[in-house]
């Protein structure tokens, strides 16, 4: 199982110096000390218009994949929705989409499954193939 994030690269060196995903530091209110993820990703849609749908510059968005099983194995919860509210796709990314005239499938936004985990998601939880890419990136810029 795959959990992907995507968050802003000028938001990186706090998380890097943290070792963590804070929900402290998110955005969106309304998730409530929880941080959203794409599980098991079956499409390349949010990577790719992520900015679109966030208002960010095209080079700012900044995938990390995390290995559920691990997570699970440690007792973190795997939650799919927050305090019973589930996240609207049609509203949150299709509507976004539409907006900024980006052709999409329906049946790809159908196909984004949302999770959250309340509270922080330490980095050790990476695959290994993002946290080659996070040090690549932090030997870049850092």
């Amino acid at each position: 199982m795959i959990l992907r994030h995507v968050t802003r690269n000028t938001a990186l060196p706090s998380i890097i110096k943290s070792d963590c995903l804070d929900p402290e530091f998110l955005q969106r209110e309304h998730d409530r000390g929880h941080i959203s993820f794409e599980l098991n990703p079956k499409t390349e849609l949010l990577t790719k218009y992520f900015h679109v749908i966030k208002g960010w510059n095209q080079d700012e968005p900044f995938e990390l994949l995390f290995d559920g099983e691990e997570l699970l194995q440690d007792n973190y919860e795997i939650l799919h929705s927050i305090e019973g509210i589930k996240f609207n796709k049609e509203v949150d990314i299709g509507w976004k989409l539409r907006d900024a005239k980006i052709p999409y499938l329906k049946e790809d936004v159908d196909n984004i499954e949302y999770c959250f985990i309340k509270g922080k998601v330490q980095l050790k939880y990476l695959t290994e193939e993002s946290k080659r890419k996070l040090s690549e990136w932090a030997d870049k810029n850092i």
